[in-house]
């Protein structure tokens, strides 16, 4: 778990955060639009299906194929299916969890290249519920000076309690900032990252709270993206399998296998359709194997 510091080095935190606030104006998002303009779709799958990671991937992988085919769904396999990435993946909040009250989630993720951390850090603020069709176009908010990349989706998970067909979905409005140096985010303050996310100022959270792993846990991840589904009407999508692991001890802690969609009235009606399908086909073909729905980020509180 991420420990608070000295009051020393608080004091730094904070004062690093009130200078990147006085020097960075916030850039909202474009104007948020009456509707998600992409759809991600996930389901869960029991962790002992992947006691040996590569035939996990393969499994999975072979049931998509083989439900694909028999759907009529295209399937373009990569030239190596099963090239696997790794990443250390950290979600932070307060103590008293006040970016969740708030529907935020901050997460850092720092790429694995031979076994060692790469000294750059990937940033991401997301807002995300699952009561409303819309989010504010200023709940997430990046600084000047950084390249961010928004994106406005709805997530979807299947398999709610284990029911076929039972899907919950929630809006989702992000942020990503890539490439930033772990030396510049010392102290590990709110105000840190406040630094970068402006949006994060205005919670009426102090900006020298320290900031801790949800859980307790980083992650370490396993990813590989076998190949992509064509439903047609110009639309593909890469099909992810992911694996997560407690960094320290090796537990696993669930994987999932997920793709998108485009979304909202410039989709393609029939193609959007066909993936819903597929997905509902999915989890009847792979009930025996899938774990109860939801996001992975809830199994680590």
């Amino acid at each position: 778990m991420l420990r608070g510091r000295h009051l020393a080095g608080r004091r730094l935190g904070l004062l690093i955060a009130i200078l990147a606030l006085a020097s960075f104006a916030p850039v909202a998002a474009e104007a948020t639009v009456a509707t998600p303009n992409s759809r991600e779709l996930k389901l869960l799958i029991q962790t002992d299906v992947f006691a040996n990671r590569a035939e996990g991937y393969a499994q999975c992988w072979g049931i998509v194929k083989d439900l694909a085919a028999e759907m009529g769904i295209q399937v373009v396999e990569a030239k190596n299916p099963f090239d696997e990435g790794a990443r250390k993946v950290m979600y932070l909040d307060t103590t008293s969890e006040q970016l969740g009250r708030e529907n935020l989630s901050l997460r850092l993720r720092i790429k694995l290249k031979d076994g060692k951390l790469e000294s750059k850090v990937d940033l991401n603020l997301k807002y995300r519920r699952g009561d409303v069709d819309t989010v504010p176009s200023d709940a997430v908010t990046a600084a000047e000076g950084v390249k961010p990349s928004f994106s406005y989706e709805e997530d979807v998970a299947g398999f709610i309690g284990g029911a076929v067909g039972q899907n919950a979905s929630a809006v989702s409005m992000a942020c990503t900032i890539k490439g930033v140096a772990v030396e510049k985010l010392g102290g590990n303050t709110l105000g840190v990252y406040a630094g970068y996310f402006p949006s994060l100022a205005v919670l009426g959270v102090p900006l020298d709270s320290q900031l801790e792993m949800v859980g307790g846990i980083a992650i370490r991840e396993h990813k590989v993206t076998p190949g992509e589904l064509d439903f047609g009407q110009g639309m593909s999508t890469e099909v992810d399998i992911s694996v997560w692991y407690d960094f320290d001890t090796g537990r696993i802690i669930t994987a999932e296998v997920s793709y998108g969609s485009a979304l909202g009235p410039d989709a393609p009606t029939e193609a959007v359709s066909k993936a819903i399908a597929f997905f509902n086909a999915l989890q009847e073909r792979m009930a025996d194997i899938l774990a109860p729905g939801g996001m992975k980020t809830d199994l680590l509180k």
